[in-house]
């Protein structure tokens, strides 16, 4: 692998002509997603800014064809330790507060070309930290958010079926499918059986996640199955969602010691990528037999590695240092894409 750095907090950004942006690069670079120019010219790169006190908020680099940045502006302001997120199947950016009782979750254009709104999944406030979505009926999509708490309910929200009817059917408005009162619900475990339930008693909820997965955080979908991290218990849950049934896997190995974090699938080859925060900072592979393998460790950069995502083609990898406020693009010197089948990983630095 190879790799170079992209933005520094404080710093202003290089663009490819020379110029340097506007403003500086934000502080506290968190959970991040990568979404295609509609023009079909290049990226866009947004990257949460997990800052207090309403100085958080969530940065947008844009990319060309080439990988080169070209501008970087913010596109949410004024918020508040915002910690991941997710993307719809619409290509908007989901932003979520990790703030303590106060944290919301809001909704935000890549390209800025609207403005950011706030949404229901939030309810009346948590410590949010990510969002996946099982779109595989478009006319019943549903959306699951994480708790980053010791009794952090994992949420389910079904959309009002009218306004998805209209959204897709008729007047193309997206942005209400998520600013729409619909049907929140929260996971139960039963880990006698190894089944799971949905209920709409928060309460239910909340003992069900104080009881069997604490302190979750990144969650992400593939194929009828999501998956989600406990970090204090060090555990992974597998959830099939047609069949209500789940399994649970350690992710503590040799190569992975430390707590879990953000989740990313790339590809259809079932690679899920994580990132570890405290003993050995990095990114990490985990494949469809549960091995772990160590893609690249950055320990002289910060303790809590994020912001990890890939460019459209999965030729860049993205990912930030929190603490150190660095940015990195990694490639892999061969040139194939990350989600290649001859992807050969042993040890990398950064």
């Amino acid at each position: 692998l190879k790799s170079k750095i992209i933005a520094r907090t404080g710093q202003k950004i290089e663009y490819k002509s020379g110029v340097k942006s506007a403003i500086e690069f934000h502080a506290n670079p968190d959970g991040a997603a990568v979404f295609a120019d509609p023009s079909g010219y290049g990226w866009v790169y947004v990257s949460n800014s997990e800052v207090k006190k309403g100085r958080g908020g969530v940065g947008a680099i844009r990319f060309d064809a080439n990988g080169d940045v070209t501008d970087y502006k913010m596109i949410l302001n004024n918020t508040s330790l915002n910690c991941s997120g997710g993307r719809t199947p619409w290509n908007t950016w989901v932003s979520c507060e990790e703030n303590f009782d106060d944290g919301q979750i809001w909704e935000t254009h890549p390209f800025g070309s609207k403005p950011p709104r706030k949404t229901v999944l939030g309810g009346d406030g948590g410590n949010y930290e990510a969002m996946a979505t099982d779109n595989r009926d478009p006319m019943n999509p549903r959306f699951f958010i994480t708790n980053d708490k010791d009794d952090g309910e994992l949420r389910r929200f079904t959309p009002s079926a009218a306004v998805v009817h209209d959204a897709l059917n008729g007047s193309g408005d997206h942005w209400s499918i998520l600013s729409t009162p619909g049907v929140i619900e929260y996971l139960v475990l039963d880990p006698k059986n190894k089944t799971f339930s949905w209920t709409t008693d928060l309460k239910t909820g909340k003992k069900s996640a104080r009881k069997h997965f604490p302190f979750c955080e990144g969650i992400d979908f593939l194929d009828g199955t999501l998956y989600f991290v406990s970090k204090v218990l060090k555990e992974i849950f597998i959830l099939d969602l047609d069949h209500g049934t789940y399994i649970k896997d350690r992710t503590k190995t040799k190569e992975f010691t430390g707590q879990p974090d953000a989740i990313n699938f790339l590809g259809d080859n079932g690679l899920l990528y994580l990132t570890e925060e405290d003993y050995e900072p990095g990114v990490y592979g985990r494949d469809l037999s549960g091995n772990i393998f160590t893609i690249l460790e950055g320990r002289k950069h910060g303790r809590e590695p994020s912001g990890l995502a890939f460019s459209p083609d999965n030729i860049h990898m993205y990912v930030a240092f929190l603490t150190g406020g660095i940015l990195f693009d990694v490639t892999r010197e061969d040139g194939l894409p990350f989600d290649g089948k001859t992807l050969n990983i042993r040890h990398h630095a950064v």
